[in-house]
């Protein structure tokens, strides 16, 4: 079954509800008939990859239904709790990659207006493990901190394989938890 009606409240484009079967399309908050459509398919992906969100079956079929020339839409809504990092996307999805990087470097670009005249910030590994013992004393466990910090910095794609240039930051929060 698919609903039309959506509660405006909810932000979300759509929504696919598993147990009882239904789809939730919020259809007056598109622009246009094109992404309508785009989230109905979002939303039958996730009946087909079935439960665990937008996991590496849900991008299999996004790919797959990329190569037959479906009206797929591939941004920040299809990366969903992984993040927000084009790295989160393994380079053997090369369509929704090719896609998800327009979205990704309009943002970037938007970003960069905004810190235009603040000081520059890196984070480094340093600085990560100094936030992270700070976390570790308030209770938050190791791997909740690695989370935290694969979500806002891409450090893991969505196959669960670590970014190369991610190892010291995860000992540096390894490291901080023992400390603490």
């Amino acid at each position: 079954m698919i609903d039309a009606a959506q509660d405006p409240s909810d932000r979300a484009f759509g929504r696919c509800d598993l147990e009882a079967r239904v789809l939730y399309v919020h259809v007056s908050a598109h622009p246009n008939d094109r992404e309508v459509r785009a989230t109905l398919l979002h939303e039958m992906v996730h009946v087909i990859a079935g439960p665990g969100g937008h996991n590496a079956r849900f991008w299999t079929e996004l790919e797959y239904l990329l190569s037959r020339g479906a009206p797929i839409t591939v941004g920040f809504p299809e990366l969903g709790e992984r993040g927000t990092h084009l790295a989160v996307i393994p380079a053997r999805f090369e369509r929704c990659r090719k896609l998800f990087a327009h979205a990704y470097e309009k943002q970037q670009r938007a970003i960069r207006r905004m810190a235009t005249g603040l000081d520059e910030h890196q984070y480094t590994p340093h600085g990560c493990e100094t936030e992270s013992c700070d976390w570790a004393i308030d209770g938050v466990a190791w791997r909740d901190i690695w989370a935290h910090h694969c979500r806002m910095f891409g450090f893991v794609e969505l196959d669960g394989n670590m970014q190369p240039d991610a190892r010291p930051y995860y000992e540096a929060i390894l490291i901080s938890s023992l400390l603490a």
